[in-house]
């Protein structure tokens, strides 16, 4: 249902942008009939240009969030089936939010490591320094 919804929610931006990209032709046409200048034409353009990546940008974030929700709900489905389940599953979750807190904690020692050779630096910077 969801790639469904997806290449629904993609044909209507396409339509939308086709609708869009006619009506821009359209106007071009009409203003280079009416005697517009090449600035004023390449100037509307761009603006055209910018318009549609703008368009096709936010396009593109609605799709991703699609997505993101449709993801959201599978994890939801999973973690329902893992706390339903017992055994295996549910000790391999547990593995991973203990991995997940001890990569968290080793992380945390880098940093604070980082943060002391970062002093260490500086205080040899200094050091340097002053003896030239």
């Amino acid at each position: 249902q969801w790639e469904f919804e997806k290449e629904e929610l993609k044909a209507s931006h396409d339509r939308e942008l086709r609708r869009l990209l006619a009506a821009q032709k359209q106007n071009l046409e009409a203003l280079e009939a009416a005697g517009a200048s090449p600035e004023e034409l390449e100037r509307l353009r761009k603006l055209n240009e910018t318009e549609v990546e703008l368009i096709v940008e936010q396009q593109t974030e609605a799709v991703k969030a699609m997505d993101e929700e449709q993801q959201g709900e599978l994890v939801e489905v999973y973690k329902e089936q893992a706390a339903a389940t017992s055994g295996e599953m549910a000790e391999k979750v547990k593995e991973f939010e203990e991995q997940k807190a001890k990569l968290a904690e080793e992380n945390e020692a880098l940093k604070l490591e980082l943060e002391q050779l970062e002093k260490i630096t500086s205080e040899l910077n200094t050091m340097r320094e002053s003896v030239t």
